[in-house]
């Protein structure tokens, strides 16, 4: 009984509690607020915490509102300290009405408590708040009076326009100042006459005022007035204040009445405004998006008579434009002797380009460098419309060589695939650096149908030119996934060629190409002859794909790497060995670590033992593994190696911990890069931690429970 009578009474307790609040304190309202006359900045006692929560409550409680602003208003007409009445102020903000207005504009001209005061009447929507501000306003120095006066400008007080407008020409410069922005923020038309009568006197602060003005005309056009607010942005925009300012005029000019800005606009482009460089940003800016073939002309006109400064800013305004009735002012700028000016016009050529730009651009690339080639060609890449490649391929009969390659070269970066045979014939008929180039881009352009006339390219070609071709034709096949076929026209081809030259460039092609049908005519010009044919035999193994079948060269790499006199020929083919020893798929993973084993026997340098240790870190065994440690304690491998026994070690711990775990040991003792390092202590952790595991996981098992 005595337990359910005492539950009885929590749940009284608890039930009270909850209709008193959110919380519960041991104190009244009168107790808090007699505690409240006493208070100092740093407490934060049971009372100012109930006053907090009863000041949020009382929103849904009149009863409690009124009580509480009752006591609120003895604290702020006692002798309480400031801090206290600080705190009663703050609270006041939130629960305060007009009818406490008197109170608390007792405190306006107070310096230490004007501010207090103000943030609890400025919470209050009441005229009669205004009309307390402005009682105060005479009486009110220091910092109170400026308090006063911003307070007036936030909250748009018409009824402050005439007083504040008296203070304009206090001897206070502080005061006048305050004022002026206070007139601003009002924003009316009788707040600008207001300032209007200001900008008479020459002992005003300008920016200040043209700050106002243009806050004044900028609510005037929200009001929907852009005829009244027009003159207001006019007067600042041919004052002497700072660009910024005269900027944002300008700018209010054009959302005022566009085109009537326009002569404006072109004013502030005008030396010597334009040295201003916040005010031509921000006409370079408007230029950008007024429309108007007219108004396009009238820039362009202009852009002559710039510095180099304000000439790119509108540049890339023109630019933005789209409008091609600027293209000749902009060509021209081309050839600005400034830099940047030269820069920023083949920019704006390649949005603004047509066929006509080709010639210009392609032969201004061919002489510039740096960043400026870059230009040209981007703007080159750049153009736009459908007659555009073609007269790419029609100035090719008109321009210097050095101009050809960049409209190949473009071409190609272009994707223009209908100028193939323009290039095909550029590949057969120009001069060096431009069938070098042409190679290039037919590698972007040809397609499957153009194998075969490239084929005739390459049985024609110098040999210098030889090589391109073979590079061509190997990335065209592939690309175009047609190697068989390009394979079999290269045996025909190598079945009728009388030029050991050319001989030995389709040998290249054949060992690129990969085809395992080329193989029998790979191994018989080993024995050929003709050196450079021989050559090509062993540079055409060599270069055999590792996506080929089987790494079916291997043997006969083997072979050359062995026993060839030729020590470029014995290089060559172990590192096509080396290449085929991981994706050759008749391979088992220990057949792959002995042929690494064999390599490395070869190897005669330290490069090629380099990349014999890259190819074992590629084959996840134990075996692989050993091959690595082997390694370790050398002092020109010894990095290579800990980089391949972790990366094998990292696929393999698990199911080696013990050999894995002693390798990692040994990979820490030598000097290795620190990532390897860390590393090979993660893999020890892991692999601590899996035994730990399997430790733990056999105890259970034997455990007779």
């Amino acid at each position: 009984m005595r337990f359910e009578r005492a539950f009885a009474h929590v749940t009284v307790t608890i039930v009270l509690l909850f209709v008193a609040g959110s919380s519960a304190y041991a104190i009244t309202l009168d107790e808090a607020i007699e505690k409240l006359k006493t208070h100092k900045f740093g407490q934060n006692d049971e009372a100012l915490n109930f006053l907090r929560e009863s000041a949020v409550r009382s929103h849904s409680d009149a009863e409690l509102r009124k009580k509480l602003n009752d006591g609120l208003l003895r604290v702020l007409a006692s002798d309480a300290p400031y801090d206290a009445k600080q705190f009663a102020c703050r609270q006041m903000a939130l629960t305060a009405t007009a009818e406490h207005i008197p109170v608390l504009a007792k405190h306006l001209t107070d310096e230490k408590m004007s501010h207090m005061a103000l943030y609890a009447l400025t919470h209050i929507d009441s005229p009669e708040v205004d009309e307390a501000l402005l009682a105060a306003l005479d009486t009110a120095t220091g910092r109170a009076k400026l308090g006063i006066i911003n307070m007036l400008g936030t909250r748009r007080s018409t009824v402050a326009i005439k007083p504040l407008g008296k203070l304009m020409v206090s001897a206070d410069q502080q005061i006048a100042v305050e004022a002026v922005k206070a007139l601003g923020r009002i924003g009316t038309e009788s707040a600008l006459e207001q300032l209007g009568d200001y900008k008479r006197r020459t002992d005003v602060d300008s920016e200040a005022l043209a700050r106002a003005c243009l806050d004044c005309a900028d609510r005037i056009m929200a009001d929907g007035k852009p005829e009244r607010a027009w003159p207001t942005y006019l007067s600042v925009f041919r004052s002497s204040v700072p660009g910024h300012l005269r900027g944002a005029a300008l700018k209010g000019l054009a959302q005022a009445q566009t085109q009537k800005a326009i002569p404006s606009i072109l004013e502030a482009l005008s030396p010597p405004q334009a040295d201003d460089k916040a005010l031509i940003q921000m006409a370079t800016h408007l230029a950008a998006y007024i429309p108007g073939k007219d108004v396009t002309r009238t820039l362009a006109g202009r852009l002559a008579q710039l510095g180099p400064n304000a000439q790119v800013t509108l540049l890339h305004a023109l630019a933005v434009r789209g409008d091609r009735a600027a293209l000749d002012a902009v060509m021209g700028a081309c050839n600005s002797r400034d830099g940047a000016v030269r820069i920023a016009a083949l920019e704006a050529t390649g949005t603004l380009g047509d066929a006509s730009t080709v010639r210009g651009l392609a032969e201004h690339a061919a002489k510039t460098r740096g960043t400026e080639l870059e230009a040209a060609r981007a703007a080159l890449q750049a153009l736009r419309g459908e007659d555009i490649n073609s007269a790419m391929v029609e100035q090719l009969k008109n321009v210097d060589d050095g101009a050809k390659v960049e409209l190949i070269t473009t071409l190609g970066v272009r994707n223009a695939l209908e100028t193939t045979p323009a290039i095909l014939k550029a590949a057969s008929t120009g001069t060096a650096k431009v069938r070098a180039a042409s190679y290039k881009a037919l590698r972007d352009l040809a397609g499957a149908d153009d194998v075969a006339v490239l084929f005739d390219l390459l049985i024609s070609a110098g040999q210098g030119d030889r090589a391109e071709a073979v590079k061509t034709i190997a990335s065209v096949a592939r690309g175009c996934s047609v190697v068989e076929s390009a394979s079999t026209i290269a045996l025909k081809k190598l079945g009728a060629a009388k030029d050991d030259g050319v001989r030995a460039s389709v040998l290249t092609l054949l060992g690129d190409l990969g085809d395992s049908r080329a193989l029998p005519a790979l191994k018989s010009a080993l024995e050929d002859s003709d050196k450079g044919v021989r050559d090509a035999a062993v540079r055409g193994l060599s270069g055999w794909p590792a996506s080929g079948p089987k790494g079916e060269p291997m043997d006969d790499l083997l072979r050359i790497a062995r026993t060839s006199n030729n020590k470029v020929h014995r290089v060559l083919a172990l590192r096509g060995y080396i290449n085929l020893i991981t994706t050759a798929d008749n391979l088992s993973p220990a057949q792959k670590v002995d042929a690494c084993k064999t390599a490395m026997k070869l190897a005669e340098g330290l490069s090629e033992k380099r990349r014999v240790l890259a190819k074992t870190a590629e084959i996840y065994c134990i075996q692989a593994l050993v091959v690595a440690q082997s390694y370790l304690d050398d002092q020109d491998l010894k990095a290579e190696a800990a980089v391949a026994a972790t990366t094998i070690a990292e696929a393999i711990y698990h199911q080696h911990l013990k050999p894995v775990r002693a390798v990692m040991q040994q990979v820490l003792t030598i000097d290795a890069p620190s990532f390897v390092l860390d590393k090979a202590r993660k893999i020890i952790g892991q692999i601590d931690a899996m035994k730990d595991y399997l430790t733990d996981m056999a105890k259970r098992q034997g455990d007779p429970r």
